[in-house]
């Protein structure tokens, strides 16, 4: 099978807001509502939550930036916007160890648009890893209809992992390589579960 081209494209997408607890377990509140954390706990927040710190050892982590902490000034932090996720700058600092999976742009162009007998044409072939890639990248601005699936069978057929853009109107998907072995199989579809993407993996080991 014919290894796909790669396309690089640039996007930014939005991802929610998170907390998660260090150090020790902690009592916060979060929107008035009281909770006790332990260390380790991640909790997704809504946009325009209050997050307050009461008591504990640990430290809130909001956002991978803010801590609040026994020793913090302010107690509460205030979320009022989206996180932006800026992919340019994520790919920049990883490029050595990402595998991207794209079709060159006619055929991206092809695969998201056209539709023969009410179905989209699929990109498949082999995708060629390095041993060193950590994460697999697949992008596209144009999938829909939304929720895009990914999926990866290993080489028995077995479902392992599941990804899905419900909302997004560029689809990304980000796959660590514990994901990514030898034989597996990678596929991406619609709502109507019509393929975009039905590729093998490789794994080059030098």
């Amino acid at each position: 099978m014919k290894s796909l081209i790669l396309l690089l494209i640039m996007v930014e997408f939005i991802v929610a807001n998170s907390l998660v607890i260090k150090d020790a377990n902690v009592s916060i509140t979060i929107n008035k509502n009281d909770y006790i954390l332990q260390k380790g706990d991640k909790v997704e927040l809504e946009y325009n939550s209050t997050i307050c710190f009461k008591d504990g050892d640990g430290r809130v982590i909001i956002n991978e930036q803010l801590q609040l902490s026994l020793k913090s000034k302010e107690k509460c932090s205030h979320i009022n916007t989206k996180k932006s996720f800026n992919f340019k700058s994520w790919l920049k600092k990883n490029i050595k160890v990402i595998a991207l999976l794209f079709t060159n742009s006619k055929e991206q162009t092809k695969v998201a648009v056209t539709r023969k007998g009410g179905k989209p044409e699929t990109a498949n072939g082999t995708m060629v890893l390095k041993a060193s890639d950590k994460y697999l990248v697949i992008a596209n601005k144009t999938w829909s209809p939304l929720p895009i699936t990914l999926k990866i069978f290993n080489n028995k057929g077995l479902e392992v992992y599941t990804d899905i853009n419900n909302k997004d109107d560029k689809t990304l998907f980000i796959i660590s390589h514990e994901f990514l072995k030898d034989g597996y199989r990678v596929v991406v579809f619609d709502c109507f579960g019509d393929l975009f993407v039905d590729v093998a993996l490789r794994i080059r080991r030098k």
